[in-house]
């Protein structure tokens, strides 16, 4: 069952999306291959009553892949993701996981 990695950053993070996109994304896709499968950065509309600014949503193809490529990120990739905050987001984000247990077609 496919699994979620989600973080959203609270409101008032005053992100700077393109450099999330751009150059801290690719180090974090690159430390959990060939465990992850797709991801997408999503902002919610201006009339959303939504608690958070940005939105980054990381499936796997399961709970047991999200552990694994979480505890098998080496250790100078995860001490650089957690300093790269700092370039980005002035607030740290929520962190969750779920299991997708529906969907349909991808446009």
């Amino acid at each position: 069952m496919v699994a979620q990695l989600i973080l959203g950053y609270p409101k008032g993070s005053n992100m700077k999306v393109d450099y999330y996109i751009n150059t801290h994304i690719p180090v974090a896709w690159a430390a959990w291959q060939p465990l992850a499968k797709s991801w997408r950065v999503a902002t919610p509309g201006a009339d959303s009553e939504s608690p958070y600014e940005v939105l980054l949503l990381v499936d796997f193809e399961s709970l047991e892949a999200l552990g694994k490529a979480m505890a098998d990120t080496p250790k100078d990739k995860l001490e650089w993701l957690q300093n790269d905050l700092k370039n980005y987001s002035e607030k740290p984000p929520v962190r969750w996981t779920q299991e997708v247990r529906g969907g349909g077609p991808v446009f």
